[in-house]
């Protein structure tokens, strides 16, 4: 591997800039933030962090009529998933339990602490692109075009709808991105190396925390530090030291999955869907389904990431090392990925876990970006086409329920799509939902979207027979209309949320909401006036070569 041409120019991000530049981005997700308690997998992260406040324990003393929970060997219950996100939520729980309005009813209370635990999302979110906009920096593509990548992978791919939901993914695409900037430093500094390297280590830890499915992502890893510039030595040095940091990290893994499930390598993975299929599924299938369906694929849900394929040979040329990291990291989780049951990683909105290595794949768009007063107007207008549309896609995915839409198409199932009693059933009961064009869920949000904003405040009866005339399948099963399409009709947000159920939350619910939206457009600014100062360059390095 070889660094390439690239000249580091590392400096110019202001302390100033980076503290604003977190702060607008913090405040925006959690502005948008869906904040409401759903079934699924954040519900059983939700669980588990409240019973490491509550109970000092991982494990739970009765089953969860919400959440899938796997008996352990001390008799308790616990969740398949790993603990990373609800430790992440822990914090946030004991602080929403503290400030819960004493005189609000029980379940006022059970939401709001919960409301306060999944802030934790957007500010990992938020810290994952200000990580991307250090790694950009890293790799010696100046300030502005850092940043104005990292503007697009927060607002032009699926790291905006995730950052407001209670799913993992956000936590493991922060940690993955810290990573990757750390190996970066661990290359192309001196003096940092070990250090840098074990740091790096330390964040595929924590993301393996979250998913021990990325510690497949440590050989890779290990071999980007490995090919370092300098003595072969250094490398085996830097590449040792990763991946001992890293194994600190899977030794509280397979020690926690030992008290578990009762063995360091069980994984809590062992019934239903994933014991009958696991990762059994054709690799042509579930690639298909990743890369080319019209209800999974991830260009679909992020247009833009097309220009970052176009771009791969540019950003090959420039970072020969980094281009092998990106693209050898988003394949393994491709693959990976493609065999499991459940590739297309529902209920959720897109391919949710293929989240996690967005940001490497957003990586190739910087030559596209640092250089785009040179490109060709076709190239330009199909560039900023891209980023608009690949928005215009975040909006329908920040705005209205993915849960709902799933819901609408789930009532039209056919008999025969039934889990039948005592048998796994289909492997994937959403096949009109992934693989059919009519059913998409693009398509279906923005159905929702238009009549959510255009039709708000009708009667349900009114709304309800707008809707029927225009549903996306309509041209395709127009004789099974969707059974309650109002219910899926409205703006998903905490602050429309709380006072709607609980009207006494609207004394902080709203002031609170306004004050996020005056801080996000503070914070906005002064990031922009903090990046339109001049500094004094920091002296040219030459890129790694080896």
């Amino acid at each position: 591997m070889s660094g390439g041409t690239l000249k580091q120019n590392r400096g110019g991000a202001s302390r100033l800039f980076l503290a604003a530049f977190f702060i607008f981005w913090t405040a925006l997700y959690a502005s948008i933030a869906r904040g409401w308690l759903p079934n699924g997998d954040p519900a059983a992260y939700f669980l588990v962090a409240a019973s490491i406040v509550e109970n000092r324990s991982l494990g739970m003393s009765e089953k969860s009529p919400v959440v899938p929970l796997e008996p352990g060997p001390d008799g308790k219950f616990y969740s398949k998933f790993g603990v990373g996100q609800s430790l992440l939520e822990a914090p946030f729980y004991a602080v929403g339990k503290a400030l819960a309005p004493r005189e609000a009813e029980p379940v006022h209370r059970f939401y709001f602490v919960y409301f306060v635990s999944v802030m934790s999302v957007p500010i990992i979110s938020a810290l994952g692109i200000v990580l991307f906009f250090l790694l950009a920096l890293e790799l010696g593509y100046g300030v502005k075009a850092s940043a104005v990548c990292a503007f697009l992978l927060g607002l032009a791919t699926m790291m905006m709808p995730y950052a407001r939901f209670g799913f993992s993914e956000p936590l493991q695409a922060c940690m993955i991105t810290g990573c990757a900037l750390f190996a970066a430093r661990a290359r192309g500094r001196e003096g940092v190396g070990a250090w840098a390297a074990a740091s790096a280590g330390a964040f595929i830890g924590a993301a393996a925390l979250a998913k021990s499915a990325n510690l497949l992502y440590v050989p890779i890893f290990a071999l980007y530090l490995l090919f370092s510039a300098g003595p072969r030595r250094a490398g085996f040095m830097r590449a040792a030291a990763f991946c001992a940091s890293a194994s600190v990290f899977a030794a509280v893994i397979l020690f926690l999955n030992d008290i578990r499930f009762g063995s360091p390598f069980a994984l809590g993975y062992g019934a239903g869907r994933d014991a009958a299929f696991g990762f059994n599924v054709s690799a042509l299938s579930g690639l298909y389904g990743l890369l080319f369906s019209p209800g999974k694929s991830v260009f679909l849900y992020a247009p833009i990431l097309l220009a970052s394929v176009a771009a791969a040979g540019a950003f090959h040329r420039e970072r020969r090392a980094e281009s092998f990291l990106v693209w050898a990291a988003s394949a393994a989780a491709f693959l990976l990925y493609s065999r499991w049951w459940a590739w297309h990683g529902d209920w959720a909105w897109g391919p949710r876990l293929i989240v996690p290595v967005v940001p490497l794949m957003a990586l190739p768009l910087l030559p596209l970006v640092r250089g785009f007063s040179a490109l060709r107007p076709a190239a330009k207008t199909s560039l900023a086409a891209l980023a608009a549309l690949s928005f215009f896609i975040q909006i329908l995915g920040s705005t209205v329920n993915f849960h709902e839409y799933i819901l609408q198409t789930r009532m039209l199932e056919p008999r025969w799509m039934k889990e039948i009693p005592e048998r796994a059933g289909m492997r994937d009961e959403m096949l009109a939902l992934h693989f059919a064009p009519d059913f998409s869920p693009v398509a279906g949000h923005w159905w929702l979207l238009k009549h959510a904003a255009l039709d708000r405040g009708l009667p349900a009866d009114e709304l309800r027979e707008r809707m029927l005339k225009d549903f996306p399948w309509r041209g395709l099963m127009a004789y099974a209309p969707p059974l309650q399409p109002e219910r899926a009709a409205g703006f998903d947000y905490w602050w429309l949320h709380f006072p709607r159920f609980f009207p006494a939350s609207a004394g902080w619910s709203r002031p609170l909401f306004a004050l996020l939206v005056s801080i996000a457009s503070a914070a906005f600014v002064l990031s922009i006036f903090a990046l339109s100062r001049k500094r004094k360059p920091s002296a040219p390095e030459a890129a790694p070569d080896e």
